[in-house]
């Protein structure tokens, strides 16, 4: 069986210090198997009020 191997690693982010936390964790994962690193965060407009 081959060793477990990332090639791209999607991060959700909301700026909590957790999802900061998470985003340092995929950081040295990410260079640890040569991968890209995506920080992910995704926006509702309908809950913007402009």
């Amino acid at each position: 069986m081959d060793p477990l191997y990332f090639k791209h690693i999607l991060v959700p982010v909301d700026f909590s210090a957790a999802s900061l936390n998470a985003m340092d964790t995929a950081a040295v994962i990410s260079r640890g198997h040569g991968a890209k690193l995506t920080p992910v965060h995704v926006v509702n407009k309908r809950l913007l009020s402009f």
